[in-house]
């Protein structure tokens, strides 16, 4: 049965896909849109996408050029899907692309191919069933999709490091 959770993300979510937290787990996480004909569709991201910047916001990358990028562009609403212990978190809210240094990129490196989106959390759904629990996660072959995914993240936990400091520098004066 689905449940409200409230308005932010919980701990031990915001702490796996913390900015601080180098070490991902390889869990595929799903981004839902809503296509041009307004049925879901479904990206499957990679923790090395996704980070949570507090327990309210997520910053995260797509493909450029993506069904998943346009649907974002056209419509900002979305839903993550991610697996807590034995249920599901449906984590929705609002994307808005985040203009980034490799936007301007000439060479084709692992971040140029990648639009970044802020995501503001507005609500918090679980599904988990003591009769019927997941007892098992989806995950991607770290051995193919790490390192390239790697690089991007750190390229990425840098870019919104550097945008964090720089908006609580203009609070702070």
């Amino acid at each position: 049965m689905t449940e409200n959770v409230g308005k932010l993300l919980p701990l031990s979510i915001a702490s796996d896909l913390s900015i601080q937290k180098r070490a991902r787990s390889n869990t595929v996480i799903f981004l839902l849109t809503t296509d041009v004909s307004g049925f879901s569709r479904v990206c499957l991201l990679s923790p090395y996408q996704v980070i949570s910047t507090s327990r309210s916001e997520l910053c995260f990358q797509v493909y450029k050029g993506s069904h998943t990028e346009h649907n974002l562009n056209k419509k900002s609403n979305a839903t993550f899907i991610l697996q807590d212990g034995l249920g599901l978190l449906y984590v929705r809210g609002f994307a808005k692309r985040f203009k980034s240094k490799a936007d301007h990129f000439k060479v084709n490196t692992a971040r140029s191919k990648q639009s970044m989106y802020r995501f503001k959390v507005t609500e918090v759904l679980g599904d988990r069933s003591e009769a019927a629990p997941i007892n098992s996660h989806m995950k991607f072959d770290a051995t193919i999709v790490g390192p390239e995914y790697r690089t991007s993240f750190e390229d990425m936990r840098s870019e919104i490091n550097s945008a964090l400091s720089k908006f609580r520098t203009r609070i702070n004066t």
